[in-house]
């Protein structure tokens, strides 16, 4: 998701997401092993949970996230209950996903006239064009099956799938304390032939009312899901709906023998050196399963009508692991750093721990005459703890040896990364408004970041630590306020 388009060839573009208050990682994610895949850093809440998202694409409104917010901030706070009541809430739904219009593509005999017309300005003779087996007529022949056929790859890869959901909340409360629990489920298919996603959400949040000034706010969510993928990227060997568009019609997806018999064997690449889609989709693995833990709790204290002092404490736990495997039979041959690919193999792994804190003092004041004074200070502190690993291998023995450990010792890539690092914002926001018309805002904002490194002369000196400094300060008074001024 892009908000204020690409600002970084190299660096992250996706926006900074606060959950509840919480900063919710995405720069952390770390790529999928599987070409032309996306992490989705939103994936483990429930949209049955959201109670409503913020876009801020302005600089003023975003400034108090730091330097963090340079691409764009999305707030998503999640639903608390308001009433006391008991209330149970069951929501059972099913989807049904069309597969796309297929694309127009030869059929087999235009397929066939075309693949001739090109051979005729090749250096093959006109006898060996003639004793290709997609040109050999004779039904005796061995192959004749194998390449006689009007295959539509397209409907072969691309099928209608149905989705099951499943959702339950329940919310409720008194005075003192009110909840709101929440269950979910949902097996979404893809219409690509054998992928999915299944995803387990669970959340509580509770407001509690401690002291007559005194309050708390908990939002505790536990996501669960895994998927089954299949490579979509600029991948010509391994790409199913690529592989769809471009292999030739004249073949079968299974191996049919010479008297016609079709075996449910999926076949083997062809003789033009392109993969079967069928064996990349049923023999082929390609699956992810993710967990994400967050945790928050928020108290505030009223000291007076202007002034409210509140402190938000927060743990975030992700874990990932991904594995895939490329079968021998089925798919063309590459070559990788010179050496043969018939096979492929990879394994990932990746963590993230993160612990924050955000201590806040909040003013509002009206001041009369429908003018009124908003402004807001705080220092916000996380801390992160990654961890990422991954293998990447090729040519097992046997399409029956599927993990990373029985690739080819000497094929084997190994990489990563591991780190440990703090971030700091102070920050400080005014608005004033006035006549209930206009509007007068200002904000700074100071970053610091332990990753400038130890050895480095300039930054601040916390706690023996060499921090980098990120300042930012910003004041607005729009075309109408700036007329309003002159006027007075």
């Amino acid at each position: 998701m892009l908000i204020r388009n690409f600002s970084s060839l190299y660096g992250n573009n996706q926006p900074l997401y606060i959950v509840d208050g919480v900063v919710y990682n995405a720069e952390i994610l770390n790529p999928s092993i599987t070409s032309g895949h996306e992490n989705n850093p939103l994936q483990h809440i429930d949209v049955r949970d959201i109670q409503d998202i913020t876009v801020l694409k302005d600089a003023m409104a975003a400034s108090i996230y730091g330097a963090r917010a340079s691409n764009g901030v999305i707030v998503i706070n999640t639903n608390h209950t308001k009433e006391l009541a008991t209330r149970i809430d069951l929501q059972v739904s099913s989807g049904f996903n069309i597969a796309p219009k297929t694309m127009p593509v030869m059929d087999a005999y235009d397929y066939r006239s075309y693949l001739n017309d090109v051979l005729a300005t090749s250096p093959y003779s006109g006898d060996e064009i003639a004793a290709m087996p997609f040109n050999n007529d004779n039904k005796s022949f061995a192959g004749y099956a194998a390449y006689h056929n009007n295959t539509s790859w397209q409907k072969e890869v691309l099928k209608n799938t149905v989705d099951r959901n499943l959702f339950l909340r329940v919310t409720g409360g008194d005075n003192i304390a009110k909840y709101a629990l929440s269950i979910g489920y949902n097996n979404d298919k893809g219409v690509i032939d054998n992928t999915s996603q299944s995803r387990y959400t669970a959340r509580f949040n509770g407001d509690m009312n401690l002291t007559e000034k005194l309050t708390a706010q908990t939002n505790i969510s536990l996501g669960y899901g895994t998927q089954t993928l299949k490579d979509q990227g600029l991948s010509a060997l391994t790409n199913p709906v690529f592989l769809g568009l471009i292999k030739s019609p004249l073949l079968h997806p299974n191996e049919v023998s010479a008297d016609g018999k079709i075996s449910p064997n999926y076949a083997d690449a062809d003789y033009f050196g392109f993969s079967n889609p069928m064996q990349l989709i049923h023999n082929g693995l390609n699956n992810k399963k993710a967990y994400r833990f967050l945790g928050s709790v928020v108290f505030n204290y009223r000291l007076n009508n202007s002034f409210n002092f509140s402190n938000l404490t927060a743990v975030t736990y992700d874990k990932a692991q991904e594995d895939f495997f490329i079968p021998k039979k089925g798919v063309a041959k590459d070559t990788v750093n010179n050496t043969e690919v018939y096979s492929r193999l990879g394994t990932q792994v990746a963590r993230y721990y993160a612990i924050s804190n955000d201590l806040r003092l909040a003013y509002d004041r009206y001041l009369g005459n429908d003018n009124n004074i908003q402004a807001v200070a705080g220092f916000r502190y996380h801390k992160h703890d990654a961890e990422q690993d991954y293998a990447l291998g090729y040519n097992s023995a046997t399409d029956q040896l599927i993990t990373i450990g029985n690739s080819t010792a000497s094929s084997r890539a190994y990489g990563g990364q591991i780190g440990k690092w703090v971030n700091m914002t102070g920050y400080a926001l005014a608005n004033l408004t006035l006549k209930n018309k206009y509007l007068v805002s200002g904000s700074l904002a100071i970053d610091g970041s332990s990753r400038f490194g130890d050895k480095a002369e300039q930054g601040l000196t916390i706690a023996q630590k060499k921090v980098r400094r990120f300042s930012r300060s910003r004041a607005r008074l729009d075309s109408e306020q700036r007329r309003f001024f002159k006027e007075q």
